[in-house]
C-alpha cells in the first residue's frame, strides 16, 4: 500500500531528473560550469527516493513499535564500545546544556569565518566586494 502511494511522487522525481539533465546540453564555458549541477541534483534526488522507499519504512516500523517490543541492550566491548561510550557522554552533555552547545556552535562558526577571512585578501571597491585567494608562486589554477 505504501509503495503504491509513493508511485506518483517517484514519477515526479524522474521527470525532475530528466528536466535537470537538459542542462548538460549547454555548450561553451557556461556549459562546463553548469555541468556539475544536474549530476549533483540527480544524485541528491535519487538518494532521497531510495531513502523514501527503503529507510523511511524501517524508521516508521521502529518508531511505531516503541513500547510494544522490549529491546535487548547488549553491552558492547572493545574499540566500538569505547567510542559508543564517548559519543553518548558528549551527546548527553550537549543535550543537557543546550545553551552551552549553542554558544559553542556559534563560536566555532565565527572561528571558521575568521580563519577564512585571514586566508583571503578582501578589498572593497565602492559597492562591490572582491575576494582573491592567495596562492604560492607558480601555482596554476
Amino acid at each position: 500500500m505504501g509503495a503504491s502511494e509513493m508511485f506518483q511522487q517517484s514519477l515526479q522525481y524522474i521527470t525532475t531528473i530528466i528536466c535537470i539533465f537538459t542542462i548538460l546540453i549547454m555548450s561553451g564555458k557556461m556549459g562546463v560550469f553548469m555541468s556539475v549541477l544536474p549530476v549533483m541534483i540527480s544524485i541528491l534526488l535519487l538518494s532521497s527516493l531510495f531513502e523514501a522507499f527503503y529507510f523511511l519504512p524501517l524508521h516508521a516500523k521502529e518508531f511505531f513499535s516503541i513500547g510494544k517490543i522490549s529491546k535487548k541492550t547488549e553491552k558492547k566491548s572493545g574499540f566500538w564500545g569505547t567510542l559508543n561510550g564517548i559519543y553518548r557522554a558528549i551527546l548527553s552533555f550537549l543535550l543537557r546544556f543546550k545553551w552551552i552547545s549553542l554558544f559553542l556552535l556559534v563560536g566555532l562558526i565565527g572561528y571558521g569565518n575568521s580563519s577564512v577571512k585571514k586566508s583571503l585578501k578582501v578589498s572593497t571597491i565602492s559597492r562591490s566586494l572582491m575576494a582573491q585567494n592567495v596562492l604560492p608562486l607558480g601555482k596554476v589554477i
